[in-house]
Parts: structure tokens; C-alpha cells; sequence
């Protein structure tokens, strides 16, 4: 694996301090989540390298398999990314995987309530999604930037 890429600004990302979703529970800051993204990780320190790292505003997945599983956390069964106890997130709420056939990291919603790629709404009942670096996804009130390895 490689590093991944060192952002200087929301401005390199492509992103205004403005909110995602519109206004209510689901609307997210970008400010905060762009400054989390925007950090260089070396592959050779620790844990910190991966496929791909999902980048939360106060942590960050490093993806070392070809497929995760998000959701709510739950007793009976757990999911690879937690995305806490809210009520409207399922247990196995979205899956990210490579497609191999694809080339390409797609996102497959599972729960009814949906996820957010980029401010577009993706449902259950729609293909994979495909996923590219420094996109922004959104389940429930969790969001965070899909960044790929940078290509050297």
C-alpha cells in the first residue's frame, strides 16, 4: 500500500463550509469533516495503511480487505465500520467492496433509510455505487470522506 494523500485545504478537496443534506438531523458541517481528511498517513507507521481509509471527523477505518460492512452497532451481531446506536441506521446498513469486474470501490446500500454519496440520496433498491477518492458519504448523522491510496 501506498500513502495516502496529504490535503492542504477544504478548498483542494473541491468542498465550501456549507451543509450536506439540507436542514435538519441529517444536514453534516463539512468544515470539521474536511479538516479530519486532511491528514498525510504513512503506510509503514502502525496499522495506518489499508485498500482505502474511510475518514471520520474524530476517527478514521483503514479498509484491509476487499469488502466492509457498516452499521449500527448491536449485541447480536457487529458490523466492520460502527456507526453507533442511532435508530435509523440498520445493523448492516451499507457495504463498500471491490469490484473486480468493475476496476473500481462501490458502495451497495442495505437499509431502508438509505446512505448519501457526494449529496445524492442511493437507496437498497439501487446498483452499487461506485466510490472515488475524497467522496463524501453519509449514513444517518455519520459521515466521512472515501479516500484512496495516492498513485505514484
Amino acid at each position: 500500500p501506498r500513502a495516502l494523500p496529504g490535503h492542504r485545504s477544504a478548498r483542494h478537496l473541491g468542498l465550501r463550509a456549507e451543509r450536506v443534506g439540507g436542514p435538519g438531523p441529517l444536514a453534516v458541517p463539512l468544515r470539521r469533516a474536511a479538516a479530519a481528511a486532511m491528514t498525510t498517513i504513512a503506510p509503514s507507521v502502525g496499522d495506518n495503511f489499508g485498500f482505502a481509509k474511510l475518514q471520520f471527523e474524530d476517527r478514521a477505518y483503514y479498509m484491509k480487505s476487499y469488502e466492509v460492512s457498516l452499521g449500527r452497532r448491536s449485541k447480536r451481531e457487529s458490523a466492520d465500520v460502527d456507526l453507533g446506536d442511532q435508530m435509523n441506521v440498520s445493523r448492516k446498513h451499507a457495504v463498500i467492496r471491490y469490484s473486480f469486474e468493475r476496476a473500481r470501490f462501490e458502495l451497495q446500500v442495505l437499509g431502508k433509510n438509505g446512505a448519501f454519496v457526494k449529496g445524492m440520496l442511493v437507496t437498497p433498491e439501487m446498483p452499487p455505487v461506485e466510490l472515488k477518492s475524497r467522496d463524501l458519504v453519509q449514513v444517518g448523522q455519520e459521515s466521512f470522506f472515501f479516500l484512496l491510496p495516492s498513485k505514484r
